[in-house]
């Protein structure tokens, strides 16, 4: 028997009941009104609610912060290497003592990236509970998606942390698991959007999504596989200003590497991400691909969320 979803209370009802017999909302899922949704309309119109500046910074802020730790962080480790490779040699100091001081800098450069995972858990939270809104037309403060950040944050890192979890376990699988890791990343997107949105647990908005996904299939693969191809297009688009920043260096590497010994091949890499242009393009790519996780990411799936959900309680 199929089931379907009380879009207020949350109840499982049997296959075509038409009010909820807990809070009597109605409830029927009509799958040949799919063809209603507004596709285009739906992705036209997600760019604008998206953009603001709260929104912007949240995202901006920890990505140039990732972005430039590891641009400082690189040069040195290159550096580290090449001027204790004749000290190990001559036995000047010891091989334990220089890989501690290696580990240092990677432990340092591991613990930002694992607190730039777990602050996106709650940046998640924030932004599609605040493009909801806008979509929605509600004008509320920034401050209570700011709340709601933190309120929904266990569901949330739930849900992040067992997509992580399979999308590693089916990655490995041969032809076909990056179309798994599509199909997990989609469904875990909703479930962000019910736990936000509709303020459900993870067990109930895991429900909801399958339920969603389920009858609405063809708009899913409609509007994601738009995203993918918008923001694949914008992410590489965000590539330039780097490229541009280190292509006068590249034919100056392949000299080196095709054949330079190994301390002059780590002091040209140490050059390259010490060049000041590198951070000034480093900013352009995130903003750039700030914009694009706005739109792409957040904006056109709660979006479509939120029109299936209208559509559903109409």
């Amino acid at each position: 028997m199929n089931l379907t979803f009380c879009i207020k209370c949350g109840k499982e009802l049997p296959e075509g009941a038409q009010f909820c017999s807990v809070c009597g909302k109605k409830t029927q899922i009509n799958v040949n009104r799919e063809n209603e949704l507004p596709i285009s309309e739906i992705i036209g119109s997600s760019f604008k609610p998206s953009m603001n500046i709260g929104n912007f910074l949240i995202i901006f802020l920890p990505m140039l912060l990732l972005f430039m730790t590891s641009l400082y962080l690189a040069p040195q480790m290159f550096l580290l290497i090449v001027h204790n490779m004749s000290a190990i040699e001559t036995s000047a100091i010891g091989l334990a003592e220089f890989v501690l001081s290696l580990l240092g800098m990677v432990s340092i450069l591991v613990g930002t990236l694992s607190l730039y995972f777990l602050f996106c858990i709650y940046q998640a939270g924030v932004v599609i509970h605040n493009i909801g809104n806008r979509i929605s037309g509600e004008s509320k403060p920034y401050t209570q998606s700011l709340r709601m950040g933190f309120s929904r944050y266990p569901s949330i890192f739930v849900a992040a942390f067992l997509l992580s979890v399979l999308s590693i376990l089916v990655g490995s699988i041969r032809y076909i698991g990056w179309l798994l890791n599509l199909i997990i990343s989609c469904a875990f997107l909703l479930v962000y959007q019910t736990v936000i949105i509709d303020l459900k647990g993870f067990a109930d908005g895991f429900k909801r999504s399958i339920e969603y996904l389920r009858n609405y299939t063809a708009s899913y693969i409609i509007v994601y596989i738009v995203m993918i191809i918008i923001g694949g297009t914008i992410a590489i688009i965000g590539l330039i200003p780097i490229v541009i920043a280190v292509i006068a260096l590249i034919p100056k590497l392949f000299g080196v590497l095709s054949g330079g010994q190994t301390t002059e091949i780590l002091l040209e890499m140490a050059k390259i991400f010490s060049n000041p242009v590198l951070y000034v393009a480093s900013i352009l790519t995130c903003i750039i691909w700030t914009i694009n996780i706005l739109y792409t990411g957040y904006g056109i799936p709660t979006k479509l969320y939120l029109e299936i959900k209208k559509q559903i309680s109409s």
